[in-house]
């Protein structure tokens, strides 16, 4: 039995080690230095986009999804 190190088939559980180097990858120690990292720039597009207000719908651009449309889980 190896425990949490167990592949589940897709379940993300049994691969949790390749999760923790991606996410160490996303935040840049595992490049080089001076190379944006995906963090960053995942920061920096937080802070181009409008701040949205509680309860007034989606910004101008987005498109509406038809009332019953939305995607099925796999």
């Amino acid at each position: 039995m190896t425990g949490g190190l167990t592949d589940r088939s897709g379940i993300p559980f049994g691969t949790w080690q390749l999760r923790y180097i991606d996410w160490f990858r996303d935040l840049g120690f595992l490049e080089k230095p001076g190379v944006e990292t995906k963090a960053a720039k995942d920061i920096a597009r937080y802070l181009t986009e409008p701040i949205r207000v509680p309860g007034q719908g989606r910004p101008p651009g987005v498109p509406q999804v038809p009332q019953g449309t939305a995607p099925k889980n796999p």
